[in-house]
């Protein structure tokens, strides 16, 4: 866009009558205002919009400025600077043409929920009030309170305020608030969360509480939870197995509803790992979670010159399945580096060996189940 300058004689002018005036109200600009923008002697850049949700107006060729918050002396400051890129020292006012009617909103467990006009200083214990008191089962200690322009939200426990207890808990609302009274979560007893979770303990236990919501409770699981070793035990003492991964993953035949008194206890994930055949050091290994296939060679000092690298097999006796595995794609892009759980045995075999797997394992009882099935 051509830059376009005011005669000089004209800007005196129209300076001189601006600074022995006031800008009409100082009150700051909010969302919903009506505004008119003035650029002296540049028509194309002047004219009235509203300001939105987020406190913005657009000015042509200019762009997108946030003026929310600012009186009006203040944003024509901003616009100002924005506009003298197009512009050759541009003289910018700001005028507040209509103000936006205050409104907040009010929902959730409030006898009339809906949109409220605010007084000068309207409280969100008024606002309440006004909207009929409280529902039944209101929890007036988590009020939230929506903000527009993307101020972050505010939750207020109102009923501390109510019982003397706080009295910063009762703030004034501005125009465009949201506010949700929620329904008060009733507890029907406590459930235990034991084991390899972040915060053992005693939880509130809410109608319908599945086990990762109890977990969840519990700040989640350890790196050390065995995920094929956890448990619910009733209040009578009767104990249910359960596979953790399933019921994280919310698998409704896993993930039961719990009742009050049971108690979850996830165990650590520890035991050893067997690795024999063409290996340096061939026999069994502690570890107390998973780890990686390459990690698990290292430990038995890597396999030999005459390993059959291509045809190495895992036996994992949790799930009762071999896995084949080619060594070499491991070390070229770690794509079969799969993970080593507790009770997995590894086989390595030589070079032209003639034995089977089988018979190499036919002397492990524990592998029975792999080899004669």
């Amino acid at each position: 866009m051509p830059r376009r300058t005011v005669p000089s004689i004209v800007l005196i002018v129209l300076l001189t009558i601006l600074s022995t005036c006031s800008f009409a109200g100082q009150d700051t600009i909010g969302p919903g205002d009506r505004v008119r923008v003035t650029v002296l002697g540049v028509d194309d850049l002047t004219g009235e919009c509203i300001v939105n949700a987020e406190g913005s107006v657009s000015i042509p060729v200019v762009g997108v400025c946030k003026i929310a918050d600012k009186t009006p002396e203040e944003a024509a400051t901003q616009l100002q600077a924005a506009v003298s890129k197009y512009v050759k020292e541009p003289h910018v006012r700001v005028e507040v043409v209509q103000k936006a009617a205050s409104l907040v909103v009010i929902s959730g467990r409030v006898k009339k929920p809906g949109s409220y006009g605010l007084g000068a200083r309207t409280t969100l214990l008024e606002l309440l009030g006004v909207a009929g008191g409280e529902d039944t089962n209101a929890d007036l200690e988590t009020v939230s309170i929506v903000h527009t322009g993307g101020k972050p939200a505010d939750t207020v426990n109102l009923r501390s305020f109510m019982d003397g207890k706080s009295l910063t808990s009762n703030p004034t609302l501005a125009n465009g608030d949201i506010i949700v009274v929620p329904e008060k979560v009733a507890t029907v007893g406590v459930v235990f969360v034991l084991g390899e979770v972040k915060r053992v303990g005693s939880y509130e236990l809410r109608s319908g509480m599945r086990v990762h919501e109890a977990i969840a409770s519990a700040g989640g699981i350890t790196e050390e939870a065995d995920p094929l070793n956890a448990s619910v035990t009733d209040k009578d003492g009767a104990k249910k197995d359960f596979d953790l991964k399933k019921a994280l993953a919310q698998d409704k035949d896993e993930d039961r509803v719990l009742a009050s008194g049971d108690t979850i206890y996830i165990r650590t994930n520890s035991g050893t790992f067997n690795i024999y055949g063409a290996v340096n050091r061939p026999g069994s290994y502690p570890i107390k979670q998973s780890i990686p296939l390459t990690d698990a060679l290292a430990m038995a000092g890597g396999y030999t010159g005459h390993a059959n690298i291509k045809n190495a097999t895992l036996l994992r006796s949790s799930q009762r399945k071999s896995i084949p595995i080619n060594l070499a794609n491991v070390e070229k892009t770690k794509a079969d580096n799969v993970a080593i759980m507790p009770g997995d045995t590894i086989v390595v075999p030589e070079r032209g060996e003639k034995t089977s797997i089988w018979q190499v394992l036919s002397g492990i009882g524990s592998l029975g189940w792999l080899i004669w099935r």
